[in-house]
């Protein structure tokens, strides 16, 4: 039984590792050669495709690259199941990343370019201003030079055979580069299995394991905010948290929200009482009803962990996130089927696309691809440019 056992978790191990290296390739290959941490990863991805042990070849090869960090996982312990839980805490990250790496939290700035940096961050703050001057970092610090704005985020991933995974991080607004690995830092995950039946059947009443992980990452990212993090070189820096970024569920979850996604044909807007009776959410008009109610009520009755945060008890902490409304969301599926409409009614040249009468079916050619990402690429273009306030 216990060779079965340890041959069970040598199993797992091997797979943990060719899913890891699978991932560093499915990352490289969204990158361009000489993107920063390109040749890492293209290094941790020949793993997968090793013959031996690949949980050997990965993890020497993460040592050899320098990449095992000296940051200590802490537990914490989950009221609601008695349990113990793991995370890596937000000042340690912080701390870590200002000393060895200060670019990824300085907005691409050093030490030797600080001064600059401050600027950057007392131009952010005075544009910021305008769009949500109630936060409470303009009464808290007069002089906000050394506020970082940050963002937290939240999202139900897949993990080991497609399994439910509830993921949490955290990271600058002013980042690096645009990479991932540059503008998110990990805080903690959970597996389905572990909180799924603490579901209550809706989200306004929330599930009480995450609600646990999220109280620990409130009170870390609120002593980020009040107490900053300290650096020997740099000095002290509070980190300002101005959203929650995320799919539409984890927004839902975190903050127990009575008005979302799945309410239609309600109230179903954490920002404004749109609905699809008397508010109609479709409507985009100057004049539309739904536009006199935004922020206009809590979209929510009691509050959830993040409320805690300084700035975090208003709607508008709920952010807009391109990722998930258009690469994952309408925009991808309204580009391809608004290309698919306007090849039935002849807009395009019979050798690129059409509409095939007999079959039923669309004669496509290799040329249409080209035609699908050219016009993909250019509304996601137009989203930014209509609302720059997504992804901020």
């Amino acid at each position: 039984m216990l060779r079965k056992v340890c041959s069970n978790r040598a199993a797992t191990k091997a797979c943990n590792a060719e899913k890891a290296s699978e991932s560093a390739r499915l990352q490289v290959s969204t990158m361009l050669p000489g993107a920063p941490m390109y040749a890492e990863l293209l290094q941790l991805s020949l793993a997968s495709r090793a013959s031996g042990s690949k949980e050997e070849v990965f993890v020497k090869t993460v040592v050899d690259l320098g990449l095992l960090l000296q940051i200590p996982v802490k537990s914490i312990r989950l009221a609601t199941a008695e349990v113990n839980h793991y995370c890596v805490t937000i000042q340690d990250v912080a701390k870590h990343i200002l000393e060895f790496c200060p670019a990824k939290l300085l907005g691409g700035h050093t030490g030797d370019s600080l001064k600059a940096f401050e600027d950057d961050l007392t131009t952010f703050w005075n544009t910021y201003s305008k769009v949500n001057p109630s936060h409470p970092v303009f009464k808290d610090f007069p002089n906000r030079c050394r506020c970082i704005p940050c963002k937290l985020h939240s999202d139900e991933g897949t993990g080991l055979r497609k399994s439910a995974v509830q993921q949490y991080s955290w990271g600058p607004v002013l980042h690096d580069s645009p990479n991932s690995l540059d503008r998110y830092y990990f805080f903690s995950c959970i597996n389905a299995e572990q909180y799924k039946k603490f579901h209550t059947g809706t989200y306004a009443t929330g599930n009480m394991m995450l609600d646990d992980i999220c109280e620990h990452f409130a009170k870390q990212a609120t002593q980020a905010y009040t107490e900053g993090i300290l650096s020997e070189a740099l000095g002290r820096f509070h980190l300002v948290w101005i959203g929650l970024e995320g799919d539409l569920p984890a927004h839902a979850r975190c903050y127990r929200l009575k008005r979302h996604f799945s309410c239609a044909p309600n109230r179903m807007c954490p920002w404004c009482e749109a609905d699809d009776l008397q508010v109609p959410f479709t409507d985009f008009r100057d004049s539309a009803v739904w536009r006199g109610t935004v922020n206009g009520s809590l979209p929510w009755e009691s509050q959830g962990p993040f409320c805690q945060i300084p700035g975090g008890n208003s709607a508008k902490f709920l952010a807009l996130d391109l990722f998930h409304l258009c690469h994952l969301g309408a925009v991808r599926s309204f580009a391809v089927n608004f290309l698919c409409y306007l090849t039935t009614v002849s807009c395009f040249v019979s050798w690129l696309c059409h509409w095939n009468t007999v079959t039923n079916r669309f004669l496509v050619v290799d040329q249409t691809i080209p035609a699908v990402e050219q016009l993909q690429d250019r509304l996601f273009s137009l989203v930014q440019e209509v609302n720059r306030s997504l992804k901020y």
